[in-house]
């Protein structure tokens, strides 16, 4: 019996080898064909080079001179064909280890620039650059593209072109120069011209995803309405899911509950339960939570997020099981459970800390695909100079370590593969999260609230307080409809954003139509009375402008009041569910008499912050001027605004004009001195 399973198996293993043989030669075949298009020739030796196991880049250069040829430029090109070829099999393994690729890569490079091969020499870059930034080096990643994208814009190649663009524009968007990275999208659009409509689809989603990031749902759903366009138009294929994915997070960034639920439930649809979309589905499923998280019906929440993290958990989806944790969370919260909320809350940290391991993994076996190329390239060598009887022998030996080790190597490739991509959305999400917890919170305070699970309450001698309010808002609120009159609120405390951050103010919070924020907290450095001061005759400057463009339009406008008091103040966070972070002190109550003791129109300082800002001089203050030929920015301390140049010494002029109105009488304080600030003539 035994010798007759072993006869069988013999059988077998023969058999095996036979049809593999003939399917490397049927490949080799296509390889060797010049009249094949030579994206076909590339899939050929890359699927050969998994076959056979006895070609090497130096054979497989040889193999592609593909006859007698004496023409040393020839010769050149022909190589660099094969290195070019030969690497493109080797990452069509795809190993965490890109070394070996690498190598070829650069071989074939210099055999393209010494023909002056332009075309090849771009192809070979772009590569390159691609690997580089799935290694996460982009600075070689933008060494790399950057002139290979020129290379492909003077070759008139439009999908090489936007292929650098984009990945350009992605280097920048993760370096976090969103403009810088637009700016490259938008290149890549214009290039395209009316034609391309695949490559035009994928720059308007680079758009698109860039301000869901930005968290600007507008501009993202203007560049998806552009996307859908295409998709139902059949030009672009397959891209339904990733734009209607993206629309329900843009609509879920506007608070449009139901109508971002509808789109992932499009999308989940469409997805059903194929084996190879079981990530895109536990993603969906956390969002569909999310989404009626939103809308107010957490037991729908609580039900989807289940779901999603049951399946992620059984086909090991770490980063979409995180996810829907986080989704849990949410939704126990909402129910009031907050006991489990907890729970799922310490989960999702504990499955953060398990995917280290497998960074640990993927490194490993990385390390193992390069040492057995290493020993492929030494055995090949000593091959060559070995008898031909020797060499069959050894071939075959070699041939059969090779497939046990392909065979071990590839179940680590593919475990390496999940963990790198489970990584990576990780990343993303936390990303994503400190990015929200920055909006809600100073950075100071966030990072004090990360490392201690708390922020402790802070007194600070000398802030200065800024509000503002509409006069005739109620008047002006009957007029509007609602959704014309919360757009019209956001035009404007959009505008005083801007205004404030560009001055190192800390935005407080917006009561109403009311609008609060402080300068000298949560670090006294970041910003000076005087700073406090122009920010309020900017938004004044704003409100007046606006109204004028309002007026000619026949549409009712809001006019403000604004005032501001200097004092001390206690600075902290209440709140256990939504964090807020707010001041108190006397200090506060007085800069709200100073603005509703004020005039429309006018700023009204009290006699505090006038004594800290009467003798401010411009040039006083630190301001961003341009330096050399306005191709960069640096700080130079010649004061907020002062009109300078490199050539030229900062002017001493006042920064401001006071009109003094005597003491007006504030409710609860009494009669206090207070003064109309505007800037000074020289400005």
């Amino acid at each position: 019996m035994t010798r007759w399973t072993l006869t069988g198996c013999c059988v077998l293993l023969m058999a095996s080898a036979h049809c593999q043989n003939a399917k490397a030669d049927s490949i080799r075949i296509q390889w060797l064909d010049p009249r094949m298009p030579e994206i076909e020739r590339v899939y050929s030796l890359a699927r050969l080079s998994s076959l056979d196991t006895t070609l090497t880049p130096h054979s497989a250069a040889m193999v592609a001179l593909g006859g007698q040829v004496t023409d040393t430029a020839t010769i050149a090109f022909k190589r660099a064909l094969g290195y070019a070829h030969f690497a493109f099999g080797t990452r069509y393994n795809w190993t965490d280890d890109r070394t070996p690729a690498v190598m070829h890569l650069q071989r074939a490079l210099g055999y393209f620039n010494g023909v002056g091969e332009r075309r090849g020499s771009a192809q070979v870059r772009r590569t390159l650059g691609g690997m580089s930034v799935l290694a996460g080096d982009l600075v070689s990643a933008f060494r790399y593209l950057q002139p290979a994208t020129q290379e492909f814009i003077a070759l008139n190649d439009t999908s090489g072109a936007v292929d650098g663009y984009l990945s350009i524009g992605y280097i920048l968007r993760v370096q976090g120069d969103p403009a810088a990275a637009e700016e490259q999208f938008q290149k890549g659009l214009a290039f395209i011209g009316r034609g391309h409509p695949q490559e035009r689809w994928g720059v308007l989603i680079e758009l698109a995803t860039l301000y869901v990031k930005k968290k600007d749902p507008e501009a993202a759903l203007v560049f998806l309405d552009q996307a859908s366009v295409l998709v139902r138009s059949g030009s672009a294929t397959d891209g339904r899911d990733e734009v209607t994915a993206l629309k329900g997070e843009a609509l879920l960034l506007q608070g449009k509950c139901q109508e971002a639920l509808i789109q992932f439930n499009k999308s989940i649809e469409r997805t059903g339960d194929r084996p190879n979309r079981r990530d895109w589905k536990a993603y969906l499923l956390a969002r569909i939570a999310n989404a009626y998280s939103c809308a107010g019906n957490y037991a729908h929440a609580y039900r989807y997020a289940m779901e999603g993290s049951e399946l992620a958990a059984r086909w090991g989806y770490a980063a979409e099981r995180i996810d829907n944790l986080n989704a849990l969370v949410v939704a126990c919260e909402g129910k009031g459970d907050y006991r489990e909320a907890f729970v799922y809350s310490q989960l999702a940290h504990a499955l953060d800390d398990s995917i280290s391991n497998a960074r640990t993994a993927s490194a490993v076996s990385g390390a193992l695909l390069t040492a057995e190329f290493k020993s492929t390239q030494l055995a090949d060598s000593l091959i060559s100079v070995q008898r031909q009887q020797q060499a069959e022998v050894s071939l075959s030996k070699e041939r059969s370590r090779r497939n046990f080790l392909l065979v071990m190597g590839l179940v680590a490739v593919v475990f390496g593969s999940i963990s790198y991509r489970q990584r990576r959305r990780t990343q993303k999400a936390l990303k994503r999260s400190d990015e929200l917890l920055l909006n809600i919170l100073p950075e100071e305070v966030a990072e004090e609230l990360k490392a201690k699970g708390h922020a402790d309450a802070k007194h600070f001698d000398s802030v200065t307080i800024l509000f503002t309010d509409f006069k005739g808002f109620t008047e002006a609120s009957e007029k509007l409809s609602p959704q014309e009159l919360v757009e019209e609120l956001n035009t404007c405390f959009k505008a005083f954003d801007h205004i404030i951050t560009a001055r190192g103010i800390e935005k407080i919070k917006t009561i109403g139509d009311a609008y609060m924020c402080a300068g000298g907290l949560p670090d006294p450095k970041t910003s000076s009375p005087a700073d406090v001061v122009h920010a309020a005759l900017e938004m004044q400057s704003f409100m007046i402008a606006r109204k004028i463009e309002r007026d000619s339009q026949g549409l009712p406008a809001f006019e403000m009041r604004v005032g501001i008091h200097t004092g001390p103040v206690v600075a902290g966070i209440v709140g256990v569910k939504k964090f807020q972070y707010d001041i108190w002190g006397d200090t506060v109550n007085t800069a709200s008499r100073m603005e509703s003791s004020g005039e429309v129109g006018q700023v009204n300082i009290s006699e505090a912050t006038y004594a800290l800002v009467k003798d401010v001089v411009v040039g006083s203050q630190l301001s961003v001027v341009g330096v050399g030929d306005g191709s960069a920015t640096a700080p130079k301390r010649f004061g907020a605004g002062a009109r300078t140049t490199d050539n030229q010494q900062p002017t001493t002029a006042p920064a401001f004009t006071f009109t003094p109105r005597g003491k007006v009488q504030a409710k609860g304080k009494g009669g206090m001195e207070m003064y109309f600030v505007h800037r000074s003539s020289g400005w």
